[in-house]
C-alpha cells in the first residue's frame, strides 16, 4: 500500500511517504523499494498510493502531455484514477502560479489543505505521534539515535511543524507495526526554486561504554553486526528532474533513484561503495552532482 501525507500552508507544502514495497504478502528488500513522489517539474509534485504498475503508467502518460497545468493535471489523473476502478491514488502539490493541493481519492477531486493517502492505520498512527508530540525510542540500551534536518522552508507555515511531521513519520515507520508502510521516509518541500527533496541524516549507534566519561571520546557509529545504523538522504537533478539520492553508511550501498522511462523513481543500487567512491561513480556513469551526509574517517 504506503502511507503519503501532504500539508499545504498557503504557497508553503510539505509533502512526506515511504519507499516500502510488499508482494505476495511479503515485504521486499528496502533497498528496491521506490519512491512514492515524483517531482514532474519544480512546480508540479505528484503522489500515489495503491498500484505501483497503475502509478507508473499514468505518470509516464502524464509526463507526454504538453499541457501540465493544474487544471489539466486535475483532470488527467481523476479521469485515471476512476478508469481503474479508484485502486491508485493521487495527491497533486502544484505551486506557482496556483499554489494548490488537490487530493484523488474515492472517485473524486479536492483542493484541500491537508490530505493523505495509503494505509487507514498507518495514517491513525502517525496522527497519533503528530498530536502527541512524542516519538518512539528508536535506539537499543547504550545506543543514541540521531536526526539531523535541513532547515525546511517555512513560508506562511509555523516554523516547526516540518520537523513535527518527519518525526511523527519516523516513529511510525520505526515502531515497526505496520506491514505495509516503511523502510526509508522521502521528504518534499518548496522554495523559491520549486519542490525538492529534502536533506536528512539519521543514525542509531553501536553500543556506548558510558565509562569513559567524563572523558572525550568518539560516539561510535558501528557496524551492521554491532547494531550501528546510518543513513543520509540527500537531493539531486537528472536531466532537469529532481530526485531522491540515498546512502547507508554500515553495509556501504548507495541509492540512486531515476525515473524509469519518464515512470516512477526507480532505485538503482551501489555495493560496495565508499561514500566517495559512490558520487564519484554516480558521476561517471550518469554525469550527475549528488552528495551524501556521510564520510569515512581518513
Amino acid at each position: 500500500m504506503s502511507f503519503i501525507i501532504a500539508r499545504r500552508f498557503k504557497q508553503q507544502f510539505y509533502v512526506m511517504g515511504d519507499t516500502r514495497l510488499t508482494q505476495n504478502g511479503s515485504r521486499i528488500n528496502p533497498i528496491f523499494g521506490v519512491a512514492k513522489s515524483i517531482i514532474i517539474h519544480p512546480n508540479l509534485c505528484i503522489s500515489f498510493a495503491g498500484v505501483i504498475d497503475y502509478a507508473d503508467e499514468a505518470i509516464r502518460k502524464f509526463i507526454k502531455l504538453e499541457n501540465q497545468s493544474l487544471q489539466n493535471a486535475t483532470d488527467f489523473f481523476l479521469q485515471f484514477h476512476n478508469s481503474i476502478n479508484c485502486k491508485t491514488d493521487f495527491i497533486i502539490a502544484y505551486g506557482c502560479p496556483n499554489y494548490e493541493l488537490v487530493l484523488i481519492k474515492d472517485g473524486h477531486a479536492n483542493s484541500v489543505d491537508t490530505a493523505w493517502i495509503g494505509d487507514y492505520d498507518a495514517f491513525r498512527k502517525y496522527q497519533g505521534y503528530f498530536l502527541q508530540q512524542t516519538t518512539e525510542n528508536r535506539a537499543p540500551t547504550n545506543s543514541f539515535y540521531e536526526l539531523i534536518l535541513e532547515c525546511a522552508p517555512a513560508n506562511n507555515s509555523p516554523t516547526d511543524i516540518y520537523s513535527k511531521m518527519i518525526n511523527s513519520y519516523f516513529s511510525l515507520i520505526t515502531d515497526n507495526n505496520t506491514f505495509d508502510v516503511g523502510d526509508f521516509v522521502i521528504p518534499i518541500a518548496n522554495d523559491s526554486d520549486g519542490f525538492r527533496f529534502m536533506d536528512y541524516f539519521f543514525t542509531i549507534t553501536a553500543p556506548i561504554d558510558f565509562t569513559a566519561m567524563p572523558a572525550e571520546f568518539d560516539v561510535p557509529l558501528g557496524n551492521a553486526r554491532e547494531g550501528g545504523y546510518t543513513l543520509s538522504v540527500t537531493g539531486a537533478t537528472y536531466c532537469n528532474q529532481r530526485i531522491p539520492v540515498l546512502y547507508i553508511l554500515q553495509p556501504f550501498i548507495g541509492i540512486l533513484y531515476l525515473p524509469n522511462d519518464n515512470g516512477i523513481y526507480r532505485p538503482i543500487i551501489f555495493k560496495s561503495f565508499t561514500p566517495n567512491d559512490f558520487i564519484s561513480k554516480v558521476k561517471e556513469l550518469y554525469n550527475i552532482d549528488i552528495h551524501t551526509l556521510v564520510n569515512l574517517k581518513q
